[in-house]
């Protein structure tokens, strides 16, 4: 039962970043990312403590939650283009008509679907990581952080312009390849902003790296995650526009739960 749960598991995450929605969020997400660093200038020049402080702040809350958005988006398309699309067609049938238990095939599902939503996660962090080494631009005199802007521009290129490359000459998946180019690029680029400083001099590698924003990012994931099961158990019987009205159900109520607890006097003890 583990070889088929893992069988299954690869190529259900090989067939979710397959899916040209799944690529073409990655890109939005990048190109909200940039918007931030222009419109988030609100802060007044108040300053805290924290890691991330005055308007980088700011950038940081709405970087989390377009990370949050895109991943429950993605959860809710993936989720149901591997499995309520194959139970639609009938083509399930093929699957479970082989010794090979229910139980297999949905926790495959799943495994398959939180994969390529923990790929979708490490590459949209990077991005807002690269935002934030950035910073908003808050007046029109501030400089552009140009080491950011090159490598992070060269790693979205280089991973479009090869998978297209690769699509035209030998017939490979284009969103696949390219998230595939995508995922160590974005990384790398990332990495070696760390070693750069904005005046191009080099620099230690912790001057501007930021583990809290990390630690957010991971427990966005393991949100993702629990949206993703979610998602993977409602498209076993609902169609995708179900699922995704399940999902922002289940999330709006997360919310409701979390306010109504620190609403109640024994929460606003045990948050503060």
């Amino acid at each position: 039962m583990i070889i088929q749960t893992v069988t299954i598991t690869r190529n259900t995450f090989v067939e979710s970043i397959r899916q040209p929605i799944y690529f073409i969020v990655l890109l939005l997400a990048a190109v909200l990312q940039v918007f931030t660093t222009w419109s988030t200038a609100y802060s007044m020049g108040y300053t805290t403590s924290a890691e991330v402080s005055k308007d980088n702040r700011l950038m940081l809350d709405i970087g989390l939650a377009t990370i949050f958005v895109a991943g429950m988006l993605l959860a809710a398309f993936v989720a149901t283009a591997v499995l309520s699309r194959e139970i639609e067609s009938k083509t399930v049938l093929t699957v479970v008509s082989k010794p090979i238990s229910r139980g297999a095939v949905v926790v495959g599902k799943y495994f398959g679907v939180a994969g390529a939503i923990g790929v979708a996660v490490i590459i949209m962090t990077a991005y807002l990581l690269l935002a934030l080494r950035h910073g908003v631009m808050s007046t029109a005199a501030d400089d552009p952080d140009q080491p950011v802007i090159l490598f992070s521009t060269a790693a979205i290129l280089l991973s479009v312009g090869v998978a297209g490359w690769c699509n035209f000459y030998y017939g490979w998946s284009f969103p696949q390849a390219a998230t595939l180019i995508l995922l160590p690029a974005i990384v790398c680029a990332y990495v070696v902003t760390l070693l750069v400083s904005k005046k191009w001099g080099l620099q230690p590698i912790f001057t501007d790296f930021k583990p809290q924003v990390i630690f957010a990012a991971a427990a966005l994931l393991m949100a993702l995650l629990v949206i993703a099961a979610v998602a993977t158990a409602a498209s076993t019987r609902l169609g995708q526009v179900m699922t995704i009205v399940v999902c922002a159900g289940v999330f709006m109520l997360g919310l409701y739960r979390t306010t109504w607890w620190a609403g109640t006097p024994t929460g606003i003890i045990r948050l503060r």
